[in-house]
Order: structure tokens, then sequence, then C-alpha cells
């Protein structure tokens, strides 16, 4: 099982939801936890365009601030029952393969002095209303140590409430091994700190010990997305064929049709003969398809390579104004 968390800072732009869309394929998503994604509602068209195979619930932005979304894989999990608060949406859920039952846990925190106690509150109560496995994790606004922010400086009043409630419930941390920061303010004088995190219940951690934490590509937000990998094994999906209406556009597919449409075909049946042609098209697609997706799998690597490197040399040194054009 492989599940994510993320603040994706906006789900109102076409290009976001783009990136959201490919991020659950291209990472083989079992489970999301969205944070702020500034929308007030949701309707099945937006589901269906996202993943159609998740059960998805979110809690509403209030005006353009906040909200979270929540989506779980309908053929990995069976939804026992949601519990929607002010600052975090839980979902009860039982395993399909094992039936094993646990509770994951998104929350975004608030980033307003005058909410944070009310948060902690939360914290606390959510964990006091159900003691079973629980995987917990999103963006906290919340800082441990001055160790976890660039320029050392924090409120201890809040750094230590939160460390009090981390250490009340006995929870373990599942560390970000990649990253030493999770958000960046991406200006010129340039602010890092730890605001997103992993946390899991013992029980839940004993049940999946080889679980672990890794961050992704920030792909257009300003905070890493974390990935969490239960540490089982993952069952390779089957290829299947489909039909891009980008390749119109790509060189040589025009070639491919013509080439296909005009070799000889035995059959005599006009229908036979269509049937034969589309077969010998779509074999050739296929092999064409996988070089072009490979080719591009590639330069989006290199890309992706690159915003990282950029991104984790920030963190210790001054990135000048081409550099910092590239990162974003």
């Amino acid at each position: 099982m492989i599940g994510a968390f993320w603040n994706i800072r906006s789900l109102n732009k076409i290009d976001i939801l783009e990136c959201l869309t490919n991020f659950i394929d291209n990472n083989s998503l079992d489970f999301v936890g969205i944070q702020e994604t500034k929308k007030e509602s949701f309707n099945q068209v937006f589901f269906d365009s996202v993943g159609n195979n998740f059960n998805w619930n979110f809690l509403p932005a209030c005006g353009t601030a906040g909200c979270i979304l929540v989506g779980l894989r309908n053929t990995k999990f069976n939804i026992l029952r949601w519990d929607i608060k002010q600052f975090c949406v839980s979902a009860f859920v039982s395993n399909v393969r094992d039936n094993f039952s646990w509770r994951l846990i998104t929350v975004y925190g608030s980033a307003y002095e005058k909410h944070k106690h009310e948060f902690l509150e939360e914290l606390h109560m959510v964990l006091d209303e159900w003691e079973g496995p629980t995987l917990l994790g999103g963006d906290f606004n919340l800082i441990r140590d001055a160790t976890k922010k660039n320029n050392g400086n924090i409120n201890y009043h809040w750094s230590d409430a939160f460390n009090e409630w981390i250490n009340h419930w006995g929870l373990v941390e599942l560390k970000n091994p990649n990253r030493s920061y999770t958000w960046s303010n991406n200006q010129e004088h340039l602010i890092m700190a730890v605001l997103d995190r992993v946390f899991t219940t013992t029980d839940l951690e004993a049940q999946y010990p080889l679980i672990n934490v890794k961050g992704a590509s920030r792909l257009g937000s300003d905070h890493v997305p974390l990935l969490v990998n239960f540490g089982t094994n993952q069952e390779k999906k089957p290829f299947l064929f489909r039909f891009e209406k980008w390749w119109l556009e790509q060189e040589g597919f025009l070639d491919i049709v013509k080439k296909c449409w005009e070799s000889l075909c035995h059959h005599t049946d006009p229908l036979e003969r269509w049937q034969f042609k589309l077969r010998s098209l779509r074999r050739k697609l296929e092999g064409w398809s996988l070089n072009l997706n490979s080719e591009l799998k590639k330069k989006k690597h290199a890309l992706l390579e690159e915003s990282d490197v950029l991104y984790v040399f920030s963190e210790e040194n001054n990135l000048d104004d081409g550099e910092r054009a590239r990162l974003q």
C-alpha cells in the first residue's frame, strides 16, 4: 500500500488538477490526503477526473482558505465511517486484502496564532476518541524545534505544546530522510521549515514494520508531498492500451496510420478488413507510444531531478536569479 499527504496550495487551476491526477497515477497511490485545496465544494465530475475508483470526502474551505480532500482506492479499502472536524478528516477503514482495521487522519493546522490552541485541542480529542491503529499526517503548521527552520526563529510555546501532544499519545514520527525541510516561501530571503509530518501509533507500526516516508518533488506547490509506503508488495498492473488525443500532434503518428491503412490485407469482407487494419494499427501504436512515453518520462524525470537538486541546494545556500527562476 502506498499513500501520500500533500499541501497542494489550491486546486482551482487546471494545471494543478492535472498535477494531482498524474501524481496519483505515477505513484500508484492507494490513498491521498490533500490539504489547502481552497475549494468550498466538489462534484462527482471532479472526483471522476481525479480518480473514479476512489472513495472521496472533504472538509470545505472557509472562503478561499483551507480545505482537506481525502480519497481511498475502493479496491483496497472498505470505508467503515468518516469523521470530519474543524482541522482534520478521519477515515475508518478495513483493508480488502486482510480485513485489518485502522484509521487514516489528514490534518491541516491553522497558520494563525489565534487558532493553534483549538487545533491542538482537536488533535488530543481525535486520538482520545479511538485507541485503534492510526496513521496521521499533513501540514501541521507547527515546528518541533529550532533546527526544523532554517533561521531558527520559532515560537517555543507552540513547539512545546506540539511535542507534548506527540509524547502524550506515544506517537512515532516517520521521518522524511531525503528532505531537510518540507516548506519554502520561495522568496529572495528564503525561509524554510518542516511543517509537514507523518505520525503513526505503535500498533500500526507493529502491523507494518517496514512502513516508511519519503519526500517527492514539489510539482508547483511550496510544500513537499510526503509518500507513505507500508512496505507491502504491490501487484503490478497489466498494461492497457488507450488512445491519447495528444498523439495526433506528435511527429510520425500520421505516417504510422497511413502505413497501416495501406498495408496488404487478405480479407475480402469490408468489416473484417476494417478490424484487421485496426488491430494492426493498435499493435504499431502500442510499441510507438511506449517509446514516446519513455522519452517523455526521461525528460520529466530530468526536470524533476533538477528541481530536487536546486531545492536541496537552497536549503543551505542562496540561489541566484536564474536558479530561482528554474526552481519556480
